[in-house]
């Protein structure tokens, strides 16, 4: 290349490139011919232009990958732009993105959750209650279970969210549909209450606050059982959701006029009017 400027440039600027081009190369594996191409063609173009020497065709027409073989291991393989991932590297870094999501899932998943053949299995517990998780999608939006204790509204929650999880792992998904399963928290609502308390001082929003905020999907059991000195904390929280962020999957012991008065106006229009609402009689 440095031979074909002859006729364009100084000799002295030839000499000057010539002597970037041979340091550039020695500097470079013998073994790698096509990554050294591109480096060399690299280091010429930056020294031309920091003397004003123009060389036409000197910008490299590939790149080195931007992935990685291993932990430390650079991909060799070029691409068309700087900055981009060769397929394989791609490829390899979504089964890694997913890989992680998924243990992000896992490690939110609540504990004794059951599969819904498990829960129908329980004598006391209520078949429209399960039949309202099993059926359930996020295209659906909210959904409140209402009943007394004993009947499986906290089975049932946990057991969607198991569902949910090992879907995920089950098979491929769409980016989004990823997002939203390692997204999902199963969050107390006696939990919630106390976040605030036990959080250190100077922060207002605790994480658990944050979490219940944010993510994709919130199933908040036993609401009720907080303690009504913090049940702002709930209120403020569930209220907190943005509109698009995701529904909210909730079970009580209250009823309809119970929440409303509890809570008031704006908890009863989420909870209830704005959702798919079960209640069980058991």
């Amino acid at each position: 290349m440095i031979d074909q400027l002859q006729d364009q440039t100084t000799d002295d600027d030839l000499e000057m490139l010539r002597q970037v081009h041979d340091e550039a190369r020695s500097r470079l594996p013998a073994f790698d011919p096509p990554t050294a191409r591109v480096e060399v063609l690299g280091a010429v173009q930056r020294a031309a232009s920091a003397h004003g020497v123009a060389i036409p065709d000197a910008r490299p027409s590939a790149w080195r990958c931007a992935g990685q073989i291993g932990a430390r291991t650079p991909c060799a393989t070029l691409v068309p732009e700087r900055g981009a991932c060769c397929a394989e590297c791609s490829e390899a870094t979504g089964q890694q993105l997913r890989l992680t999501a998924m243990r992000e899932a896992r490690a939110a998943l609540p504990a004794e959750a059951l599969t819904f053949r498990q829960v129908r299995a329980i004598p006391s517990v209520d078949p429209a209650i399960v039949d309202a998780c099993e059926r359930w999608r996020r295209d659906l939006g909210s959904l409140t279970i209402l009943g007394r204790s004993g009947l499986g509204k906290t089975a049932s929650a946990k057991a969607l969210v198991r569902r949910i999880v090992e879907r995920a792992e089950a098979a491929p998904m769409p980016r989004a549909d990823l997002v939203f399963a390692k997204n999902v928290r199963f969050v107390e609502a006696a939990e919630l209450a106390q976040a605030r308390r036990r959080h250190k001082l100077g922060d207002r929003e605790s994480p658990l606050e944050r979490v219940v905020r944010t993510a994709s999907l919130v199933v908040l059991d036993d609401l009720g059982k907080d303690d009504p000195r913090d049940q702002q904390v709930v209120v403020e929280a569930i209220c907190g959701r943005p509109p698009g962020v995701g529904p909210m999957i909730v079970t009580s012991e209250l009823n309809r006029e119970q929440i409303a008065k509890r809570y008031g106006v704006a908890i009863f229009r989420r909870l209830i009017e704005r959702a798919i609402v079960v209640e069980a009689l058991g």
